[in-house]
C-alpha cells in the first residue's frame, strides 16, 4: 500500500527541516497522541545525519489487534538518512513485535514555499505486510484483522507525520518560543 500526505508549515525549510530532525523528542510532548520520542543513535557524516528514533504511541488498540500487534501500544523503531544538501530524508520504519511482518520506507522532502518563508513537506512511502509471517492469523477471520491492523497503522503514519507538521509550526511560533525562555 503506497501513501503520500503534503503539508505546508509557515516557516522557513531551514529552520524546519533543522526542527524536526532534531527535536522530535520536544514535538512529541505536545503531540497527544504520542507518549515519547527517544532518539537511539545519532551518526553525523556530513552531509547525512543518520538518526534512530523509538516512537511510542499513546493510542490503545482493541483487543483483536493487540492480538497481532502483541502489545496494547504500537512501538516503532525510525531509521532516517537526512541529506542537508538535497533535504531529503530516506527512512524505514521497523514495528516492535512485527519486524519480519511489515516493510514500511519511503521520503520525506522538503522544499521551499511561500516565496522561501514557507516549507512544503511531501511525505510518502509504501506498508507492505507479509501475512505468512505472522502466526497464528488464518483464515477471514486473520484476513479481516489484518486488513483492520494495516488501515490503523497506515492511518497512524499518516496522521502522526500531519500532526508532526502541525506541531513543528506550532513550536517553531514566536510565542512558544517565548514560553520556552521562561
Amino acid at each position: 500500500m503506497q501513501f503520500k500526505t503534503v503539508d505546508l508549515v509557515k516557516y522557513g525549510m531551514e529552520k524546519v527541516w533543522a526542527t524536526m530532525r532534531d527535536d522530535l523528542s520536544k514535538l512529541a510532548e505536545m503531540m497527544e497522541d504520542i507518549e515519547s520520542i527517544t532518539e537511539t543513535e545519532r551518526i553525523e557524516s556530513p552531509p547525512v545525519v543518520h538518526l534512530v528514533n523509538i516512537w511510542k504511541s499513546a493510542l490503545k488498540f482493541p483487543q483483536s489487534i493487540k492480538m497481532i500487534i502483541g502489545s496494547e501500544t504500537l512501538v516503532w523503531t525510525d531509521r532516517g538518512d537526512w541529506n542537508n544538501e538535497t533535504h531529503i530524508c530516506e527512512w524505514t520504519i521497523d514495528f516492535l513485535n512485527l519486524q519480519d511482518s511489515v516493510d514500511c520506507r519511503g521520503t520525506t522532502v522538503f522544499e521551499p514555499a511561500l516565496g522561501g518563508k514557507g516549507t512544503k513537506i511531501t511525505f510518502s512511502g509504501n506498508l507492505e505486510w507479509n501475512s505468512q509471517k505472522l502466526a497464528g492469523i488464518a483464515g477471514f477471520f486473520g484476513e479481516t484483522v489484518m486488513l483492520m491492523a494495516e488501515d490503523i497503522i497506515d492511518h497512524a503514519i499518516q496522521k502522526n507525520f500531519r500532526k508532526i507538521a502541525d506541531t513543528t509550526g506550532k513550536y517553531l511560533a514566536p510565542s512558544h518560543q517565548k514560553d520556552q525562555k521562561k
